[in-house]
């Protein structure tokens, strides 16, 4: 029993993986020869910005839906359509459509993903002090100390080296998707969400100053 349980395991793995790298593949295909004219269509026939806002929506919610559907988290299917587009579509910082979906998102779906992430665990409860402690200590040392010894490696001097090192410790919004779905399987608990969740607030608060401190002081 033991046996037919890992090896169904094991093909529910090589499935994922398969359905993942078909994905990938399909996004690949989608970005070189379909996506383009569709969108340049959408930019002729349409209201540029409102209609490509709408398109855009639509497929965010469609690809999420489809790779729910696969037994995948939705995540991955809105995070291919970026990828898609990040590929196919040439939106300068100062286009119309750039700067409605950069306010749109960090005014409405930032706030909203952030007390979603709130509402999943009891910050008061089941904070434990000595594993946020703990958590943050290894995952600081183990970015900062790589990621300087490579750039010091490649001819950086001590400095630059630390602030690449400082930069590249900031975790940001990937590091809370992928403690969400972690707590959401049940592959880790709430203090162990918790204390991430609080690691990759800090480092990404404090990886902007340092990062800057270390270069100002290094032109000088």
């Amino acid at each position: 029993l033991s046996a037919l349980e890992t090896g169904s395991s094991d093909n529910h793995i090589w499935g994922a993986f398969g359905l993942v790298m078909g994905i990938i593949l399909l996004v690949w295909i989608l970005s070189r020869w379909l996506v383009p004219p569709f969108l340049r269509w959408i930019q002729k026939t349409f209201d540029w910005t409102g209609g490509f806002l709408s398109v855009v929506a639509a497929w965010i919610f469609m690809a999420a839906a489809v790779t729910e559907q696969l037994g995948l988290h939705p995540v991955l299917g809105a995070f291919q359509v970026g990828v898609v587009l990040g590929q196919s579509l040439d939106v300068k910082k100062n286009h119309p459509a750039y700067e409605v979906i950069q306010q749109f998102a960090f005014s409405f779906f930032a706030p909203l993903y952030f007390v979603s992430v709130g509402l999943k665990a009891n910050f008061v409860k089941d904070f434990d002090i000595l594993l946020v402690l703990v958590v943050l200590f290894i995952a600081s040392l183990g970015k900062i100390a790589g990621a300087s010894l490579g750039a010091w490696l490649g001819g950086m001097s001590a400095r630059e080296s630390l602030a690449v090192g400082s930069g590249l410790n900031a975790r940001g919004a990937i590091e809370i998707i992928l403690a969400s779905v972690a707590l959401e399987y049940r592959i880790i608990d709430q203090r162990i969400f918790i204390a991430l969740v609080i690691m990759a607030m800090v480092t990404s608060m404090f990886s902007g100053p340092l990062m800057q401190k270390l270069i100002r002081r290094d032109k000088l």
